[in-house]
Parts: structure tokens; C-alpha cells; sequence
């Protein structure tokens, strides 16, 4: 096995978010994104969302991980608001991928809480507000933490917002993933998890 031929882009096998890149210059990105709509990042912090980098190398048909120990990387959200002649602000939220995310609930100002669905479970995909009338918002999304609007000038827009999962360092301590033909295994407290090859590398 050659650095060349295990270069590219690998999903976790049906959750193709979760995602480990290896680069040519032997950095890699892993990203882990694996969905659960019944549960919350305020009561459960292990669930978070996040990413890592750092460089690999190869030995023979293995495959050893290890994260940056430290970095300046800061996590940020990318907001656009675009001016609207409607009378109420319109959010909605994307992931790294441009996918829709909803919110679990959203607190208004007076900490009431709007949540969607008989059964309180429905995600809110879009969200509308008159901000003129509403001095802050805040969204509680799973995976994700909470995100919070204020509104500064007493304005409507349109509001697109791409959420960033958290950046962490040291997940990977040398850490040993097996290549099988065109996927990686990790092997993580007695259970396989493989990594489908999608994209070669360059």
C-alpha cells in the first residue's frame, strides 16, 4: 500500500457525515457528525458535534491518526442577512455540507420557549420573527449548542446561518485504522466502524 493510492475522502458507512479527508502533505480532517433528533447538547455535551486535524502515516496496511495537540483554529459561524420588505425576520440554518438544520427549540426574550410538533420532537427548519418587535432569539440545536440572535438595528432580513461543529484537539493519539481494500477500519472499545472510499486524492 502506497500514500498515493490511500489519499482521499472517507464516510463512516451510512453516516456519510461523519468524514476522515487524507491530503497529500499527510494532513488529514476528520469530521464527525452523526444525527440524533431525540437528543439535545445541553443534556448531553458528548454528543457535540466536532472536527480535528492533524497528519497520518502509513505502515504497510495501517494506518496511524494522530490530532494536533493545539491550534489557533477558531470555530466560526458564517451569517449572511439579506435586507426583505417582509414585516418579520426569516432564519434558517445549513451545515458544512449546505444541508437544512433545525432547531430543537428557540427562547424568546421573556424565556418562553417555542417549541414545534405535537409531539415537541419536530425540528424547526424555518423560523419567523418580527424583529422589530423582539430585542433577541435564541436557538438550541442538537449537536450544535445554542446559537444566539440579537437585534441590533431594529430590522427585518432574511437570515441564512451555516453552523460549525466545534473544533477539538487529541481525539486521535496515533490511532490505528486497518486498510481493507477500498476502506479504512477503526476498531474503537470492541466494535468496527469502516469508512467507505468516495474521493480519490490528488
Amino acid at each position: 500500500m502506497t500514500y498515493q493510492n490511500v489519499l482521499g475522502t472517507y464516510d463512516l458507512k451510512n453516516v456519510s457525515k461523519t468524514r476522515l479527508i487524507l491530503n497529500a502533505d499527510t494532513t488529514f480532517k476528520f469530521i464527525k457528525i452523526n444525527q440524533d433528533p431525540y437528543l439535545y447538547t445541553a443534556n448531553h455535551v458528548d454528543e457535540s458535534f466536532y472536527f480535528t486535524t492533524g497528519h497520518f502515516y502509513l505502515d504497510g496496511k495501517s494506518l496511524f491518526l494522530t490530532s494536533d495537540s493545539n491550534s489557533t483554529i477558531v470555530n466560526t459561524i458564517k451569517l449572511n442577512r439579506e435586507a426583505t420588505i417582509l414585516k418579520y425576520s426569516d432564519f434558517r440554518f445549513h451545515d458544512i455540507y449546505n444541508d437544512s438544520v433545525g432547531a430543537g427549540y428557540v427562547v424568546l426574550p421573556d424565556s418562553s420557549i417555542f417549541i414545534a410538533g405535537f409531539d415537541n420532537k419536530q425540528d424547526i427548519y424555518n423560523y419567523s420573527e418580527d424583529m422589530t418587535k423582539t430585542k433577541s432569539l435564541e436557538f438550541v440545536f442538537y449537536g450544535y449548542g445554542n446559537w444566539k440572535y440579537v437585534a441590533d438595528d431594529n430590522s427585518n432580513y432574511i437570515i441564512n446561518v451555516q453552523l460549525m461543529p466545534e473544533f477539538r484537539t487529541n481525539i486521535f493519539k496515533q490511532t490505528l485504522f486497518k486498510i481493507k481494500n477500498k476502506s479504512l477500519v477503526q476498531n474503537k472499545n470492541g466494535k468496527n466502524y469502516k469508512f467507505l472510499k468516495t474521493k480519490n486524492g490528488m
